[in-house]
């Protein structure tokens, strides 16, 4: 079935021809998933008015709350990440949020998080005062960093957040080219630099940090000069697996996750 090959083609059992087709049906998967999704938006003005979450009690070390509280809800693709694998990027990020040798309280960079909610309500009080979380669930709008995110108007968005920031952290709810697309012009608009510096060259530059399959690792680099890393990320409910993408070296992605 379904769960049984696509676990095979994680770890490399089956043939060139045999994944490729695979990878194929799963975006034709993909494709459906998003058609369906666009033929409601505009119908449902609450995909989840059902659950009531409050945010107040997503604190500092608020990977477990966020897990606790926060159901996936798969009419929109949402699969969140493990709590090992929360902790490791969390840990990622605010080591490329620190300026040279200051700390992470007196750093002035900003994350914008694109549609990764568990990241962005697992980092610190502190530090998410200085980040935003882009995202289509209107489940998050009383939080003070929420902005209202279609990747379908990829820049509809505020001057305010043009150029206003140092990272972004991408998890898109497709695997495809097309919605990478989107979100990589949403990356441009964000980020100070821009995304196409290929490498990271000083401490000023953009950081981008993406997961995705392993099989779209050529278009990652083409559309956001990123690469994949050592650690692969957890996520439970999701029946592949995905591998994280960044365009800096960060000392908590360099060893393999014991999860996977």
């Amino acid at each position: 079935n379904w769960s049984i090959q696509l676990k095979k083609v994680a770890l490399g059992m089956v043939g060139e021809d045999d994944t490729a087709a695979l990878l194929a049906e799963l975006r034709a998967i993909s494709d459906r998933s998003i058609s369906s999704i666009h033929e409601g938006r505009h119908t449902k003005k609450e995909l989840k008015s059902d659950v009531n979450i409050n945010n107040n009690h997503l604190s500092a070390g608020g990977e477990k709350d966020f897990l606790d509280v926060t159901p996936e809800d798969s009419r929109l693709n949402q699969y969140w990440y493990s709590k090992t694998t929360i902790q490791t990027l969390c840990q990622a990020i605010m080591e490329g949020l620190q300026e040279g040798g200051s700390t992470i309280n007196s750093s002035r960079k900003r994350a914008a998080f694109l549609s990764t909610p568990s990241l962005y309500f697992s980092l610190p009080p502190e530090t998410r005062k200085r980040c935003v979380l882009l995202d289509y669930d209107k489940i998050w709008a009383s939080d003070p960093g929420f902005v209202f995110y279609d990747f379908n108007e990829p820049t509809h968005l505020t001057d305010d957040l043009h150029k206003a920031f140092d990272m972004v952290v991408i998890d898109p709810p497709f695997i495809t080219e097309e919605v990478w697309s989107n979100y990589k012009e949403t990356a441009t608009f964000l980020l100070k630099g821009g995304c196409n510096q290929r490498e990271r060259r000083n401490s000023d530059s953009p950081l981008v940090i993406g997961t995705t399959v392993m099989e779209n690792a050529p278009f990652m680099k083409r559309l956001l000069g990123v690469e994949p890393v050592k650690f692969r990320p957890s996520i439970p409910n999701l029946v592949y697996q995905y591998s994280v993408f960044t365009n800096f070296d960060s000392k908590f992605l360099n060893d393999t996750n014991p999860e996977i």
